[in-house]
């Protein structure tokens, strides 16, 4: 009797997932590339604004600018609303555990958790420890880390990403972790050009990042 109950959770499980499918459960996650555009558009103002010797006063140059910076925070936000709502639509759908041979859910708090305790002690340990001043920057890379993390994980837990793909995803995060950090704490330290491109390489790889994921689930 208790294996049939286990089998039964099992297959309504799987039948939840199917249905999660039909439905579009995985919208949130497919249409994310405002998020995508919302890094590449960071990208550009970016460069018209921070490059080495730039002078922008005015003219149709800024207006660019500024009208990218404006659409990439309204692109930004979409993509995160967007992602979260596939996150939370996931999250509630039970997934199969093969250890215990039983349907379960999978808790989205430890990562909001996670991710506001790593931008306090990276916050306290730049600041004070290293001297670099707190930016922005900081908190869009713990902000933007934690979120992709937490979508792997619902996608791989959901089935629609495969063990391979989520860990290899999930070792270049924590690559691109470390190589943020490194860039974020270097930057002030450069001169004008290298500092350009310390400042330049790490939302480069953020956007192919991005990109790669949505190629992904598309």
């Amino acid at each position: 009797m208790k294996r049939d109950v286990m089998g039964q959770t099992a297959i309504d499980g799987v039948e939840g997932l199917n249905r999660a499918g039909e439905l579009g459960e995985l919208g949130g996650f497919s249409r994310s590339w405002q998020l995508m555009w919302g890094h590449a558009l960071y990208l550009i103002w970016w460069c018209i604004f921070f490059r080495p010797n730039a002078q922008v006063k005015g003219g149709a140059l800024r207006v660019f600018g500024i009208a990218c910076i404006l659409v990439a925070a309204v692109a930004g936000i979409a993509g995160v609303v967007l992602e979260c709502f596939g996150i939370s639509k996931l999250s509630a759908l039970p997934t199969l555990s093969a250890a215990a041979g039983r349907a379960r859910s999978v808790w989205i708090w430890p990562f909001a958790v996670g991710g506001v305790a790593a931008y306090v002690i990276l916050a306290v340990l730049t600041s004070r420890l290293l001297q670099r001043p707190i930016t922005t920057e900081l908190l869009l890379i713990v902000m933007w880390i934690t979120l992709e993390l937490c979508a792997l994980t619902m996608l791989h837990s959901s089935g629609a990403l495969g063990a391979t793909a989520a860990i290899v995803l999930a070792i270049i995060l924590l690559i691109l972790l470390i190589a943020d950090m490194a860039c974020y704490l270097a930057y002030y330290h450069l001169p004008p050009m290298p500092a350009f491109v310390d400042g330049t390489a790490p939302l480069i790889a953020v956007a192919v990042f991005s990109a790669i994921v949505v190629a992904l689930l598309v």
